[in-house]
């Protein structure tokens, strides 16, 4: 067992005054402007590969043409895969094998989860180059292993 520290106490969110809320959570215009310039960001990205080199577009993937194309090009080959596998068991007689439906999903998915894997390894390479050219990091590091 680990030793017990402290409590924290978390007020009941009926305990907050109104403006303690709104200080919470973005206004309506504040998130307007969020959406715009991520939108404004997407369209420059689509409409020159050059801003594409210069912006960081990581988490803007799936909202660019391109990238919309191929989610929904990968959406449409796991549900076409668990259909036919849903039809094919309707046609044994067998009308509930989730466990058989979900490993055809989970195979069609192959593609989407090994491109994810290729963007968290390059995503690691890129932290790993800018932390690792502190001395002080890598030092640490080496203590660690």
């Amino acid at each position: 067992f680990v030793e017990h520290k402290a409590n924290h106490e978390i007020p009941n969110r009926h305990e907050y005054s109104i403006d303690e809320k709104n200080d919470c959570w973005y206004s309506v215009p504040e998130m307007m402007t969020m959406k715009q310039t991520t939108m404004t960001m997407v369209r420059l990205v689509d409409s020159n590969p050059l801003c594409a080199k210069l912006l960081c577009t990581r988490g803007f993937e799936g909202m660019t043409k391109k990238g919309s194309k191929t989610r929904s090009r990968h959406r449409r080959y796991v549900k076409t895969a668990v259909f036919k596998a849903q039809k094919q068991q309707r046609s044994f007689g067998i009308f509930a094998n989730e466990e058989s439906i979900g490993l055809v999903s989970e195979s069609e998915s192959l593609s989407s989860r090994i491109d994810a894997a290729k963007l968290a390894f390059a995503d690691f390479e890129e932290v790993k180059k800018i932390y690792l050219s502190d001395r002080k990091l890598v030092e640490l590091l080496r203590q660690v292993n």
